[in-house]
């Protein structure tokens, strides 16, 4: 069921945008055994999360909202943060996620329907896959999210 709330719905809506001309980035958080897993309860999450990826576990790395706890955040997670932010940014200030210029290691594509790309976000590094395959800068093979598309999201 996560593929079907989370990203084939995602990818579904990225997808009509697109159909409208609208500019739409689609991501996927990929990051588990995150070192901010041991404050998980403190704020009441499941403690499952600490070695898994989980729904917004990515939000303190997208807004670098770890201070007091920035002595237990790896260095890969501070560098995967600080691309976070730049993508953040720059889509922010020009409506793309790669418009700021700064130092993005890996571009971050616009979504369309035909080849459902997206970025994998992870802090061993940045990557281009299929959103419907998730292999690695492949074009999709039908999968997961072409099942759910069929069955239809308003049921």
């Amino acid at each position: 069921l996560t593929d079907y709330w989370f990203k084939c719905s995602s990818a579904r809506m990225a997808a009509l945008a697109d159909a409208q001309g609208q500019p739409a980035y689609v991501y996927r958080f990929n990051h588990s055994n995150m070192s901010l897993g041991k404050v998980l309860e403190t704020y009441h999450l499941p403690k499952v999360c600490e070695k898994r990826t989980c729904h917004a576990s990515e939000i303190p790395f997208v807004f670098s909202n770890y201070a007091n706890y920035s002595s237990i955040v790896r260095p890969d997670e501070k560098a995967m943060s600080a691309a976070l932010g730049e993508y953040w940014t720059s889509f922010v200030r020009t409506g793309d996620p790669n418009g700021g210029g700064g130092g993005a290691a890996v571009a971050w594509p616009r979504y369309n329907a035909s080849e459902r790309l997206n970025l994998r976000v992870a802090a061993a590094g940045m990557e281009v896959e299929s959103s419907e395959s998730g292999q690695r800068g492949a074009l999709p093979t039908p999968g997961v999210c072409a099942f759910w598309d069929s069955v239809g999201y308003d049921h």
